[in-house]
């Protein structure tokens, strides 16, 4: 499923260790809020692909001081806790809380993932899913609502089956919504998938086809669903530099709605190799010009 972007946005980072990295942001948009934020992340220590933890993340908007920390602690491999909170001091919306907060626990095994999570907006979750073999994953999740007059509860099901043809199979079904998901891996290069989604109370449904290609150092992503919407993106990654780019175009028919984003991302090598190459380039200039001396 394809990450659209909307207007501008440039990030570079510094990898101060292997675990400390510092980054700076700026965007300018209509869908996503505009300004500069800077921020980083930290953790113990890194193991391959498995993160080891307690792991901290922050970003703040010198502007008006609106601050975003995220933290994950396991205390043991199969229990931890998630922690993420929103301050904004200096907002002029009262409708907006200066502060905003979400709790997530983990208790992972095996063949069982149990989560407990409670949301600033009154909203108090547990879901639980269980490995039945080694292809065949089910699992329920109830949630409570509990803040002025909304109030309720709704209970769902899911299920995720892997196929012996690399397709899975995932689906979800409540008592007011429907989803349902398939993926699958033609080719090392080529994925395609398809989803339906159905939501009685607001009326809404939705059947989308998506697929990704990627080939070295290029990858394509796009979507048309049957509200008569399209788009894709467009990611190339420069080794040379560091650096990598992506376009995003995406248009609706129904809503009328156009929206066109560009992101660069740079690392901390990007200056120093750029500086190196503008060096080079100054030395071969400097030597071509004292060999036309000598000439002349």
């Amino acid at each position: 499923m394809p990450l659209f972007i909307d207007g501008f946005e440039v990030q570079t980072r510094k990898f101060f260790a292997i675990n400390k990295i510092g980054y700076c942001n700026w965007s300018m948009g209509h869908a996503l809020p505009s300004g500069f934020r800077i921020g980083g992340t930290y953790q113990r220590q890194l193991s391959d692909d498995v993160l080891i933890t307690p792991f901290c993340g922050f970003d703040i908007n010198p502007s008006n001081l609106s601050t975003n920390f995220a933290l994950i602690y396991y205390p043991v491999s199969q229990m931890g806790f998630e922690i993420e909170l929103q301050a904004m001091p200096l907002t002029k919306n009262p409708d907006i809380e200066r502060l905003k907060g979400n709790f997530v626990m983990n208790c992972n095994s095996e063949r069982n993932n149990f989560s407990c999570s409670m949301h600033e907006t009154g909203r108090f979750m547990i879901s639980d899913m269980y490995k039945v073999s080694p292809r065949l994953s089910v699992g329920s999740e109830l949630m409570l609502k509990c803040r002025g007059k909304d109030r309720g509860a709704n209970l769902a099901f899911a299920m995720k089956y892997l196929f012996e043809n690399k397709t899975i199979m995932a689906a979800s079904c409540s008592f007011r919504a429907f989803d349902l998901t398939l993926y699958k891996q033609i080719s090392p290069n080529l994925q395609v998938g398809t989803s339906f989604v159905l939501n009685s109370p607001k009326n809404y449904q939705n059947m989308a086809l998506f697929y990704q290609w990627e080939k070295q150092n290029v990858s394509i992503r796009s979507l048309i669903d049957s509200n008569l919407t399209a788009g894709f993106t467009y990611t190339r990654l420069f080794e040379n530099l560091s650096s990598s780019f992506c376009l995003s175009l995406y248009y609706c028919v129904l809503s009328n709605k156009f929206s066109c984003g560009f992101k660069f991302d740079l690392d901390d090598t990007f200056l120093g190799k750029f500086r190196q190459q503008m060096q080079n380039n100054y030395k071969s200039l400097s030597s071509l010009a004292q060999e036309k001396i000598c000439s002349a």
